[in-house]
């Protein structure tokens, strides 16, 4: 480039981008040799070298370009350093509709432009990038017109995309702010003015006008309430107040009221110079927590009103590794298990309390509630040793295995039953003496029968008559060994039979209760067919035996269906007797009224086969 230093003083000093255009040959170029551009391209161009701010310049009409190193930062490879002298259009026909409009308004002389923030996406380091800027287009003048277009311009997406990001991030907090589950508003200044409130505020008081009025404007209700007050003590010393389970009484729209209860904290708004500009306020309506607690309470005191009443005491304990481990009892389980309180509470010290008799029971209780086959209950009965001012006691426990947060627990009751053994023994006494009396007056009838019942000709009968009193007497047995109102199958058919030898008998069949009506009956008819057996059929020689089964099913009328075989085998050939005598009568009639069904009675060469079909009466 062939120029002398002297004309081109204007490109002195400019960093990198003064060096590159004081090397390149202008001469080459639509601008021509520097020593004759105009003395405003001149003065615009060493001003733009010589600032720290990012500036470029088009000029002419082909809008030959020039920037400084300030504007070379905010470029990629693709355009740096060939930007530099090259044509505007081609430089950045990527953005020509954006900034090719602008560009024109200057250079027609239409005045300048600016711009905040404005996005130019640009490519650059091999991508198109969303690039926001702050810049403005200003003319250059050339002899009363314009030649060309200074931009003064800054890269701002750090800034823009911080702003954003800020922005972004204070929508989420008034937006968590509003979604918060409980109640929150921030008041202004010593007259308690709402400068925000969320929904669950507006949803608590109801729809009002908030924002910009004071907390006695807004709801005059509350007033009277003594929450002013509260916010004037707050905002005065700077103290916070915390509300549990407040009363709070709301006005609606139609002038009726809502009562509500609320937990809250005023909190003071301090400013960096210490001082109070503020309460904010936040909270939980809790209206229907206090329903829950308040019936809560009332079913904990009805429980323990129940409790009292029924003198039942309630305990727990852990269960680690088949140890019972942290036990811990009420006070009324504490004197119902004969522990004095000043005793202290460990499972070798109520076992120690325990009758020596009962240990075993409570022990094998205690494991069969713990096998994992089992129901998990402990159902047991067992005696307190007296002590000193305590007496002896009979306690029923009950107690289920719970898991609770990974511990495995006994939680469960004791009552005293002492009372209740008493009764028993009582019943049992009573009992005892019944049945005694029965036998008595059995006793007496056998008696009379054998006193009545003389004669060659009815010594048969007198034994018969005996006999069957005698099964009569240990029927009524079994129903005074219980309850007075059932007994057995299997009890009953070992009273009926065992006079007979019990062991040529095949028997098999569940057990189950049968009323005493029943059991009277079946002993009976059971005795007269070992009777008849022993006499004429399978028990009257050695080898003969009986075959009795049974089964009991559901019938659809919603009873249990009994039915019952007696089968002889090994006697002699059965044959069809030619008269009916008592004991036929009774298996024919008796016994098929007392089980609502009936007899069946076939004489087979093999033997006697009897069938009953018939209802269990419970």
């Amino acid at each position: 480039m062939n120029q002398s230093s002297s004309n081109i003083d204007f490109m002195n000093g400019g960093g990198e981008m003064g060096a590159l255009m004081r090397a390149r040959d202008w001469t080459r170029t639509p601008l021509g040799n520097p020593e004759t551009w105009p003395q405003s391209l001149r003065v615009t161009i060493r001003l733009l070298l010589n600032s720290r701010h990012p500036m470029f310049i088009w000029w002419g009409p082909e809008l030959i370009q020039f920037y400084n190193d300030a504007y070379r930062q905010t470029m990629g490879p693709e355009r740096h350093p060939s930007a530099l002298g090259a044509r505007g259009r081609e430089c950045w026909d990527e953005i020509w509709d954006l900034i090719g409009p602008q560009i024109e308004y200057v250079m027609s002389g239409q005045g300048s432009t600016w711009d905040e923030e404005r996005l130019v996406p640009v490519t650059r380091f091999g991508k198109r990038e969303d690039v926001w800027w702050t810049y403005g287009y200003s003319p250059i003048d050339l002899e009363g017109g314009v030649g060309g277009v200074l931009v003064v311009c800054n890269d701002v997406s750090k800034q823009h995309l911080s702003a954003e990001a800020l922005k972004n991030q204070t929508q989420r907090l008034e937006q968590l702010f509003d979604q918060a589950p409980g109640f929150v508003a921030v008041l202004r200044g010593p007259e308690h003015v709402f400068e925000l409130t969320n929904t669950a505020y507006r949803r608590l008081t109801g729809p009002r006008a908030f924002m910009g009025r004071t907390v006695a404007d807004v709801l005059p209700e509350v007033v009277d309430q003594g929450f002013i007050e509260l916010l004037d003590s707050v905002y005065a010393k700077g103290q916070p107040h915390v509300g549990l389970r407040t009363p709070l009484v709301l006005q609606n729209d139609d002038g009726t009221t809502r009562n509500s209860v609320i937990d809250f904290v005023y909190q003071p708004i301090f400013e960096l110079d210490g001082s109070v500009s503020g309460i904010f306020v936040q909270g939980t309506d809790v209206t229907e927590l206090d329903v829950v607690e308040t019936a809560f309470r009332r079913n904990e005191l009805q429980l323990r009103l129940a409790l009292e009443a029924a003198q039942i005491g309630v305990w727990e304990c852990k269960i680690v590794d088949g140890s019972f481990l942290d036990i811990r009892e009420d006070d009324r389980a504490r004197r119902l298990l004969n522990r004095h309180e000043h005793e202290s509470l460990h499972f070798e010290g109520f076992v120690a309390r325990v009758h020596p008799d009962d240990r075993m029971r409570l022990q094998a209780a205690s494991l069969r509630a713990l096998d994992p086959a089992g129901d998990g209950i402990l159902d047991v009965e067992y005696r307190m040793l007296s002590r000193h001012d305590m007496p002896e006691r009979w306690i029923h426990a009950r107690a289920q295995v719970v898991d609770a947060d990974g511990v495995r627990k006994f939680v469960g009751t004791v009552r005293d039953i002492s009372g209740l053994k008493a009764t028993q023994a009582q019943q049992q006494l009573v009992s005892g003496e019944l049945k005694h009396r029965i036998k008595n007056l059995l006793a007496m009838v056998s008696s009379i029968a054998s006193q009545t019942l003389r004669g060659e000709d009815i010594a048969e009968r007198r034994s018969a008559f005996t006999a069957r009193l005698q099964v009569l007497a240990q029927a009524q047995d079994l129903l005074t060994a219980s309850d007075l109102e059932s007994g057995g199958m299997h009890a009953t058919a070992h009273v009926a039979l065992a006079p007979h030898g019990i062991e040529r008998f095949d028997i098999t069949g569940p057990d189950f209760p049968m009323n005493a009506r029943q059991t009277l009956s079946m002993a009976l008819a059971l005795h007269e067919l070992a009777t008849n057996a022993m006499k004429y059929g399978a028990l009257s020689n050695e080898i003969g035996r009986v075959a009795m089964s049974w089964t009991e099913t559901s019938a659809p009328n919603g009873q249990s269906a009994l039915r019952l075989r007696w089968e002889e085998t090994g006697g002699p050939q059965a044959r069809t007797p030619t008269k009916t005598g008592f004991g036929s009568r009774m298996i024919s009639r008796v016994l098929a009224a007392d089980f609502m069904g009936k007899v069946n009675v076939n004489y087979t060469e093999a033997g006697v086969v009897f069938t009953l079909d018939g209802h269990l009466l419970r």
